[in-house]
């Protein structure tokens, strides 16, 4: 049984923790990108690990993460970040990121790592309380008050956020997805995530190459012009219907004149139809006779 296989097995009576670590950039690169670089930068490699289990088939219901937090002087996560308030606000990012993440996929749950010091010969990390203190405090501020115990750092837990209207999973420009719109193209592509892709796909492609509206309706109408002239001319009980006992019984010695489809501004409104008009049947004009030695007589 190969690992592709299996793991859907497993997560059936087991949750699954991924350990999550920033290696590239670390946590030094993160803090020098700033809050709204960093904060996307590790919201795209939460969903990129969650994303790996799912494609897989493995439900995001059935996925943990697992934040590490180890910060001995130089070593584990911190990495030698200094002074403590750099420290802190990378810890408050990494916490409001899987929050987020944690909405966007319903995952089973977050769990942190490193707070202890397990190496005895490791030089402690004093500001260790502190960062556990921010980590709760984004989680709830009844877990613990980190303005007042963790000192000095960056109180703010909007800057470089998803700060979005009620029911929109994203913007791009003037334009927006709605989660409602990727609820119902999820139908489609099994899950939200490819859903929202090919939505943002085509939003950005729409940027790119804009299209008039009436354009569109134009050839949509074209489409439904020729589906119906194909119906008339192949069904002669359709064809019949529209003269009653006089149509022909072979439509093929008649042409057909579609009227006009309706303009554009008659679609503005949603759920709007066309008027449907009948066809009319016209006799085609025989071709005049010519004589010996004439030329062929135009077309009619």
């Amino acid at each position: 049984m190969n690992r592709s296989s299996a793991s859907p097995q497993v997560s059936a009576v087991a949750i699954l923790l991924r350990q999550v670590y920033f290696t590239s950039p670390n946590v030094k690169g993160l803090y020098a990108l700033g809050p709204a670089k960093a904060s996307r930068t590790i919201r795209q490699s939460l969903r990129g690990l969650v994303n790996h289990l799912t494609q897989i088939g493995i439900p995001s219901g059935r996925v943990a993460i697992e934040m590490q937090f180890t910060s001995s002087s130089g070593l584990g996560t911190r990495a030698g970040l200094e002074p403590a308030s750099s420290w802190l606000e990378v810890v408050k990012l990494e916490a409001l990121a899987v929050k987020e993440v944690v909405k966007e996929f319903k995952v089973q749950g977050v769990w942190s790592w490193g707070w202890a010091s397990f190496n005895a010969n490791a030089t402690p990390d004093p500001d260790k309380p502190a960062a556990a203190c921010v980590w709760l405090w984004v989680r709830s501020s009844d877990l613990c008050d980190a303005p007042k115990y963790a000192g000095q750092f960056d109180t703010s837990l909007t800057e470089g956020q998803l700060l979005l209207p009620a029911g929109v999973r994203c913007t791009l420009g003037t334009s927006s997805i709605l989660k409602s719109d990727v609820g119902r193209t999820a139908a489609l592509t099994g899950d939200l995530q490819s859903a929202a892709t090919a939505l943002l796909q085509r939003a950005v492609l729409r940027l790119e190459q804009p299209i008039d509206p009436a354009a569109v309706l134009a050839a949509i109408n074209k489409i439904k012009e020729m589906r119906l002239m194909f119906l008339i001319v192949s069904s002669p009980a359709l064809s019949g219907s529209l003269k009653g006992s006089s149509a022909p019984k072979n439509p093929r010695n008649y042409n057909f004149i579609l009227p006009a489809m309706p303009p554009a501004t008659q679609f503005s409104a949603p759920g709007a139809r066309p008027r449907l008009t009948r066809a009319a049947h016209v006799r085609p004009r025989p071709p005049r006779p010519s004589r010996p030695g004439s030329a062929l007589p135009a077309p009619q």
